[in-house]
């Protein structure tokens, strides 16, 4: 288990083995320290998220995806959502907003195909 240092240490330690518990693989601790970093960087010592921390997990990173920060925001969405059931009153992180991918797929000819077997199996 990941070491938090947060006020949200203990919490974040059980929604993780919650998730785990319920069959989930949940890789995705290394989100969860850099949300427990924030959290510390700005000596946050609340239980419930407010909507000035939400907003601040909420911005774009330098040189990420729009896919990347809406995934990153949706994971703390849902911790936010496990909060609320376990009876805070907390903001929850905005996910209204829709990504739109610069990825463009590239189809291959048949020759292209062709000639990438002839060059690999030579």
């Amino acid at each position: 288990m990941p070491d938090f240092n947060s006020s949200h240490a203990s919490l974040l330690q059980k929604y993780i083995a919650h998730k785990q518990n319920l069959g989930y693989k949940f890789n995705y601790t290394c989100t969860f320290l850099q949300f427990d970093r924030l959290l510390c960087d700005y000596n946050y010592l609340h239980i419930e998220l407010s909507s000035d921390i939400c907003r601040i997990w909420e911005e774009r990173r330098p040189n990420e995806a729009e896919s990347s920060r809406y995934f990153r925001i949706g994971l703390i969405h849902n911790y936010a959502l496990y909060l609320t059931k376990l009876g805070y009153k907390t903001h929850l992180p905005e996910r209204h907003f829709k990504y739109k991918t610069t990825f463009i797929p590239y189809i291959f000819s048949r020759q292209e195909i062709k000639d990438f077997f002839i060059i690999v199996t030579n």
